[in-house]
């Protein structure tokens, strides 16, 4: 019993301390490779897949994760849930639920599929703005997610939301923009503060199509007749009575993938979108590539790049592995290896727990993430301000029972006093 009670704040804690970390060096990095900053964003999905598919692995082979979700994940054949409408043209009606049973008959991948796309898109827009947007006017422009997030909820999900909910959301956008009251607008591009800002719409759309993957698993194992309590797939935490989950890596891994598919598509456009004097595209990435190097590219000021660069990758990558060693050892050890079915989902990033994921907010999405908006600021006050974002949002949309708010509040407004206190970057451009 005290093992659980202890599942409900320690890992919110440590969600709040490295998410506010990771916000930091991103911001530091961002700023410190300039216009070379989609480099970083490149390697990314290699590291998520890698991470995600050994903890996979290692999960199946522990029992923990039952081998039908992975058959539902690859090869598993739905029904469709609803079909399309007849219509008096008999030719196309017939055509377009052919074209439906073959979307509905395929396996989860198909979602995932476009989810990773998305998320590849978010993190190559997202990485090729930050570094000319103010980090207070990034912090307010990336509340456009949360409005995007409701509006693709509201269109797929058909989700409906209360008025508490909608003003917890206006909440969070006024907290946003009491944070980045008084900055210096002038020193933001507006051209990649609307990037920044549209590089919300496909990263809320990720989040909606893996909740869809969660629910399509809940209607799949219904229609296999697995009985509530059988397996390691129940959710017994949930108010609701016992509900059969799908297991969170089984989605990471699989939109890990897709992503790392994605993302020599789409990394041309995007190093492109930096690349202001039109330098040659195989020199463009060159240059980028020794920003991992011995060579300093004449366009960033930092004297200390490669010594920088090199530590915040390190420490960003050691934080991610402590904080999956950690889900591993809670799932393993305190629940004798049933696993993430218990732990509560809103702590796992079903995208990946990957970075530039900063938001709080729970929109009803049983599934969705725990992401945070603790973007480092220039003083206490603006730190408290901004935190506030993910108080609200967490009140509003999760609406945690038993005062376990207190557990996200208290070490939030900790780390972000401790580490957001007059953060100054290096200037990415040349002196």
């Amino acid at each position: 019993m005290a093992r659980n009670r202890t599942l409900n704040w320690l890992p919110p804690a440590m969600v709040v301390l490295f998410g506010t970390a990771e916000v930091i060096l991103s911001q530091m990095q961002s700023r410190t490779l300039g216009q070379y900053n989609f480099i970083k964003t490149a390697l990314n999905p290699v590291m998520y897949c890698v991470l995600y598919f050994l903890v996979l692995a290692l999960r199946v082979r522990w029992r923990s994760v039952p081998k039908r979700q992975i058959y539902f994940m690859y090869t598993c054949r739905l029904e469709p849930a609803v079909p399309p409408r007849a219509s008096s043209e008999g030719h196309s009606s017939s055509l377009s639920l052919a074209l439906w049973k073959l979307w509905s008959r395929t396996g989860a991948w198909k979602l995932l599929l476009v989810a990773g796309a998305c998320d590849c898109a978010n993190q190559f827009m997202g990485s090729a703005a930050l570094p000319y947007v103010q980090g207070m006017v990034a912090n307010l422009v990336s509340q456009c997610s949360l409005i995007f997030a409701v509006l693709w909820s509201l269109v797929l999900l058909r989700a409906r939301y209360s008025a508490w909910q909608y003003l917890g959301m206006l909440l969070a956008i006024v907290s946003s923009l009491l944070a980045a009251w008084g900055s210096n607008w002038q020193s933001s591009s507006p051209f990649y503060a609307l990037l920044y800002a549209l590089s919300a719409v496909p990263m809320s759309l990720s989040m909606v199509l893996k909740e869809q993957v969660f629910r399509d698993y809940e209607r799949w194992a219904t229609a296999q007749r697995l009985l509530a309590g059988q397996g390691d797939d129940i959710d017994r935490s949930s108010s609701e009575g016992p509900r059969k989950l799908l297991d969170v890596f089984v989605v990471c891994s699989a939109a890990s993938l897709f992503q790392l598919l994605a993302g020599p598509l789409m990394l041309p456009e995007s190093s492109q979108l930096t690349n202001s004097d039109q330098v040659p595209l195989g020199q463009w990435w060159a240059e980028a590539w020794s920003c991992l190097g011995n060579v300093r590219p004449e366009g960033l000021s930092a004297e200390t790049l490669l010594l920088l660069l090199l530590l915040l990758l390190l420490l960003l990558l050691l934080l991610f592995l402590l904080f999956l060693l950690f889900l591993l050892i809670c799932s393993c050890c305190c629940y004798g290896g049933r696993a993430s079915a218990h732990l509560p989902r809103s702590l796992v990033d079903v995208s990946g727990l990957c970075p530039q994921r900063r938001r709080a907010q729970h929109l009803h999405l049983p599934h969705a993430p725990l992401q945070l908006n603790c973007t480092p600021l220039c003083g206490p006050e603006a730190s408290y301000a901004n935190h506030l974002v993910l108080v609200s949002d967490r009140l509003a949309f999760d609406r945690p029972r038993h005062g376990q708010w207190w557990t996200v509040g208290l070490p939030g407004l900790w780390t972000c006093g401790l580490l957001g206190l007059h953060a100054e970057f290096p200037d990415s451009k040349a002196a």
